[in-house]
């Protein structure tokens, strides 16, 4: 395992377990009230400025207190543009023919999975199975969230914890249905956001999936078009 990886599996055993933890007890490294709300709208000015994000990841998935093996997969996601919403609405047959969606795309290329969002629509593929299933994605909490013309965190907002030490910040949400989902950012020593790096989702059954990019693999914010071979979408 190279050491990126294990860089990445730490980081997602904070992601599944601190959280948790916080919800009610303080921590060393944990600010106050009000330093919580201005990181809160330093998140939510990045993620509402995030339009396109790629990079490499190590996921692990916790089931009854049991630990998958990690495995290694590909993420890909574009939002509209704030600077060019005007150019998609006037031309967007122009944006389709070159690869740039005028809505979400967000392609999670695992080794047994593939996960497609488009036009509102999550298609998930089993590889092993070649069973392919559609959702909307109102339904799936991480999409949901990033499906949103603006993303605002308040109203589903359970807490707010920065670690100092680490320069990493935790956002818990609520996302219904017994759902929860931890963002994890990691901030400059001004506690600016530099770079979101991972999530962790506990659906209602308590089964908990957590995705930590591998340091160095991000490019966010790129004008390239969608790479050809992640729009092969069944519809």
């Amino acid at each position: 395992m190279t050491k990126h990886a294990v860089l990445a599996l730490a980081l997602l055993c904070e992601v599944y377990a601190s959280p948790l933890a916080l919800q009610n007890n303080a921590a060393p490294g944990e600010r106050s009230d009000i330093d919580q709300v201005a990181l809160r709208k330093k998140i939510e000015n990045y993620l509402n400025g995030l339009f396109m994000l790629e990079g490499t990841f190590v996921q692990v998935i916790v089931r009854k207190g049991q630990s998958t093996s990690p495995i290694t997969g590909k993420f890909y996601m574009q939002r509209p543009n704030p600077d060019r919403s005007n150019d998609a609405k006037t031309n967007d047959s122009d944006n389709k023919s070159h690869g740039q969606l005028n809505g979400v795309f967000i392609s999670i290329n695992l080794p047994n999975q593939k996960i497609l969002v488009r036009n509102g629509i999550v298609q998930m593929t089993d590889v092993a199975r070649h069973k392919t299933s559609n959702y909307r994605a109102s339904s799936v909490p991480f999409i949901k969230l990033f499906s949103e013309n603006r993303v605002e965190l308040m109203r589903m907002l359970k807490s707010v914890h920065c670690d100092s030490s680490s320069n990493q910040a935790y956002v818990t949400l609520d996302m219904g249905r017994n759902s929860e989902v931890v963002l994890l950012f990691t901030l400059y020593p001004n506690k600016n956001v530099k770079t979101f790096s991972g999530w962790s989702i506990k659906d209602s059954h308590g089964t908990i999936t957590s995705i930590a990019f591998l340091e160095g693999s991000i490019v966010a914010n790129s004008n390239a078009p969608i790479p050809p071979e992640l729009l092969s979408f069944r519809e």
